[in-house]
């Protein structure tokens, strides 16, 4: 069983418990009909020894009776495999939502830390794993402890010696099964962290499939992924070998468990403290608790697939950094739009920041690649929390207040915000789904979405695909600053949001810029925008080192001033 502490959900959470006691009821049930099916073959076949003619009516009703228990055996089993799939389906939605709602909490630095390949195999291989753990191996090893027990202590009734000889054979598989059980926990653990490498690179290649095609490594690729195809193919074959030589002890010990009792009872019979009836009883039960042991080695193969991936998916919790968001935290009041950041400092990419932005004003955050400038932008937005410091709006610190209430705040553009697959109105209405007709069609015609949309068959429902692949770099961003302008948001953030764009759309992005009521941060190494600007924030190696009006920032032979220089001469 997986250590209380270490689970991520909790089996008997959401009346799981009901369904547990269910399959222990099923288990007991399931023993009893085999004890009372022993007891028709005992009482027939010591009948048939004790009498030379035994009317056909009795063995019609021994038959009835042998009859009727397998009937209610076969049920037994169909319910519990319906509850134990139900337990497992259960648990893996339940654990399927607790993990999204981390992931979706989780800071996106910690993200960008980590592959999307190894997330991806948190949120859809290891989830797979524990679901079939519950149904397929907890469940299985419930009822079969259940069964064995009543089975066990209903053959001690009929025959202690053949009861003591079938139990200490199932004892002894049981503490070899434990035993070699270490070999196939090391081959998991080999196997796992293998799929976790392919998986990586597989989706990292299939992400930036044009970068592998327009420099011609294909061939290169295509080895990399052959080699770790076979390193990954080696460790599947071990993990196979080891799982088959733990059913091999689980086979092993129920042939030998069937040989002992038959052997002892004979011996019984022999002294005369057994019937052969007894015997065929006895083997029935056997019979009974036989395929359970092979369901036993089977489970034991689950459990420990289970403890890799609790293991991986505990791991990825504790060591992913969330976005708390406070319980019955207050929503921030309306404002003007001052943010303010006092003393914040992030890890090695940002130190001691503290700057505030006037209501209203346009800021361009400027500086070396690396500077920081994203990260200043992503704490903005909550995206990430600083390890020091406060972040305010209008007087009000973020973190004492509810994340959708910011998000109502602000809107924000970013390469690290891809518009999502779907449909473009879809897109548009992602920040408020509810948003009224004319709100929508404000940001059209503001944002020139219009136009994009009367090039397109489909206008509104053309659907986007992954990354928004399928529309030109210009018309994504258009959409992106629609989306973001839905609602009208007091603080507008801008990462790049002029890099490579077409004439149209820098003019649209100019247009907004000019009308746009509320504050702006924008990320840009334009400098017509910088210049533009009412304030700028010149920043190096993660402090902000300069700011002011960009007459004042320019004019003098400063930092920033050195740095535009710097870029216009390589411009040249």
């Amino acid at each position: 069983m997986i250590p209380r502490e270490q689970r991520v959900v909790g089996i008997m959470e959401q009346g799981r418990y009901w369904l547990f006691a269910k399959l222990i009821l099923n288990g007991i049930t399931q023993a009893f009909a085999a004890l009372f099916a022993s007891r028709m073959m005992h009482l027939a076949f010591d009948l048939t020894h004790k009498k030379q003619f035994v009317e056909w009516i009795t063995f019609a009703r021994y038959g009835a009776g042998l009859a009727l228990a397998a009937l209610l055996v076969a049920w037994l089993r169909m319910a519990e495999r319906v509850d134990a799939e139900r337990m497992g389906q259960d648990y893996g939605n339940q654990l399927r939502i607790r993990l999204f709602e981390h992931i979706s909490n989780t800071s996106v630095r910690f993200f960008q830390q980590r592959s999307r390949g190894g997330v991806m195999l948190r949120f859809i291989g290891d989830l797979k794993v524990l679901r079939l753990w519950i149904s397929l191996g907890l469940a299985r090893i419930v009822v079969a402890t259940a069964s064995t027990v009543i089975a066990m202590a209903g053959l001690a009734w009929m025959n202690r010696a053949m009861a003591i000889s079938a139990t200490s054979i199932l004892i002894v598989g049981c503490f070899l099964g434990f035993a070699w059980g270490k070999h196939l926990h090391q081959a998991v653990v080999e196997s796992r962290r293998r799929q976790s490498i392919f998986a990586a690179n597989v989706n990292d290649k299939i992400s930036s499939i044009a970068v592998v095609q327009a420099f011609g490594q294909s061939g290169r690729e295509r080895e990399r992924i052959a080699k770790q195809g076979e390193k990954l193919k080696e460790a599947m074959i071990t993990q196979a070998r080891a799982s088959a030589q733990l059913r091999s002890i689980g086979d092993a010990t129920a042939s030998l468990a069937t040989a002992m009792v038959l052997l002892v009872g004979a011996y019984e019979v022999q002294l005369g403290r057994a019937t052969g009836g007894t015997v065929v009883a006895a083997m029935s039960l056997v019979g009974l608790v036989t395929p359970l042991l092979r369901d036993l080695s089977s489970a034991f193969v689950l459990w420990h697939g289970a403890r890799v991936s609790n293991g991986k998916i505990v791991e990825f919790i504790r060591t992913s950094r969330k976005i708390v968001d406070t319980p019955f935290a207050p929503d921030l009041l309306p404002g003007s739009g001052k943010l303010e950041f006092r003393g914040v400092s992030l890890g090695k990419i940002l130190r001691g920041i503290s700057v505030f932005a006037h209501p209203g004003t346009r800021i361009a955050v400027i500086g070396p690649n690396g500077s920081g400038k994203s990260t200043l932008l992503s704490l903005a937005a909550r995206l990430a929390d600083p390890d020091e410091g406060q972040i305010l709006l209008d007087g009000q610190k973020l973190s004492d207040h509810s994340l959708a209430s910011l998000r109502h705040r602000l809107g924000m553009v970013s390469p690290d915000l891809p518009l999502l697959r779907g449909p473009i109105e879809e897109n548009l209405r992602y920040r408020w789904p509810e948003a009224p007709e004319d709100e929508i069609a404000r940001v059209l015609k503001l944002c020139g979405v219009e136009e994009i949309i009367k090039e397109l068959p489909d206008g509104l429902r053309t659907r986007i695909t992954e990354g928004g692949a399928n529309l030109s770099l210009g018309q994504r961003q258009r959409i992106s600053l629609a989306r973001a302008l839905v609602g009208s948001p007091s603080i507008l953030l801008l990462d790049e949001a002029d890099a490579n764009l077409d004439p149209r759309s820098s003019s649209v992005l100019e247009k907004v810029m000019a009308n746009y009521p509320g504050t702006v941060l924008m990320v840009s190494h334009n400098m017509n925008f910088a210049r533009s600007a009412d304030t700028v924030w010149y920043m190096e190696d993660g402090a902000i080192v300069e700011t002011g009006a960009p007459q004042t920032v320019f004019g003098a032979n400063g930092p920033a001033s050195r740095f535009f220089n710097a870029r216009a001469i390589c411009s040249v």
